[in-house]
């Protein structure tokens, strides 16, 4: 295991990267895939908790995402004014999430060597996987 540092959203996309090519048949590659989702998901935890919407913002998503539908403008205002302290406090916590993306750490993760690499990868799934990636 070889550790890499970077902004929390570096390894968020990575993760995405790791879990678009999680079907792709080879096995060294595949274990080391699993090894780093496991890895980059027990790390990430906490930006997904705080990334959570709240059960009583839920509600009112839900209930905003009706109002949209029916195109009910003056339901869609009075709901907002009704719940405000709550719209702001959700913001509060997505902007709070977007300054942990931008927070650096280290994770301990599986490199793969060039010649591991599965000769079936598209451009696109290699892309996020370049981090990763020791030339051989």
């Amino acid at each position: 295991m070889t550790y890499l540092k970077a902004p929390n959203k570096d390894f968020v996309e990575l993760l995405k990267g790791l879990e678009a090519v999680k079907g792709v048949k080879s096995t060294r590659f595949a274990f080391v895939v699993a090894k780093n989702i496991k890895e980059l998901s027990h790390s990430l935890a906490t930006l997904e908790k705080a990334a959570t919407p709240t059960a009583e913002f839920q509600t009112v998503a839900a209930q905003a995402h009706v109002l949209a539908e029916a195109e009910d403008s003056d339901g869609m205002e009075k709901l907002e004014s009704e719940n405000q302290p709550l719209i702001e406090e959700r913001k509060a916590q997505l902007k709070a999430l977007e300054d942990m993306m931008e927070e650096e750490r280290e994770i301990a993760l599986e490199f793969l060597k060039e010649h591991q690499l599965p000769k079936d990868l598209s451009t696109d799934q290699l892309l996020p996987l370049l981090r990763i990636v020791e030339e051989a």
